[in-house]
């Protein structure tokens, strides 16, 4: 069965991110540099979408996603739900797999958004221009 196009463009794109992250990320503020430029790519912002890179603190915001590290190549992806609760934690011992999930995350977050706006029974996690885009 085919792919629609759209889902075959992200894996090939997450296929690239993978082969970028293997050519060395070694410091973290490279990392967290090429991850703020991937997310702006994808035309996200905090003014537009829920989330942290690296943060230097524990706090939290509804439907928030976070990528943290933790030295030694120690790296934790989370999503918070309502009033901030623990959705989905996943750890990972290197920024490929980190990086890579966290991107699939905010990518996701924005297809469920846009796939339920023109439906009023389902509500949106919060609002946004891109769920209209």
């Amino acid at each position: 069965m085919n792919q629609p196009q759209e889902q075959v463009q992200i894996e090939n794109e997450y296929e690239d991110t993978k082969r970028q992250i293997d050519h060395g990320f070694k410091q973290v503020e490279d990392q967290k540099k090429w991850l703020e430029k991937k997310v702006e790519e994808r035309g996200y912002n905090h003014n537009n979408l829920r989330y942290s890179i690296f943060p230097n603190n524990d706090s939290r915001s509804e439907y928030e996603i976070q990528i943290k590290h933790f030295g030694d190549h120690q790296y934790q992806v989370i999503t918070f739900e309502d009033r901030g609760s623990l959705g989905a934690e996943d750890t990972y011992n290197d920024f490929q797999a980190a990086g890579t999930d966290f991107l699939k995350r905010l990518d996701a977050t924005v297809r469920y958004n846009k796939s339920i706006s023109g439906d009023p029974t389902l509500g949106q996690l919060y609002p946004s221009p891109l769920w209209d885009k």
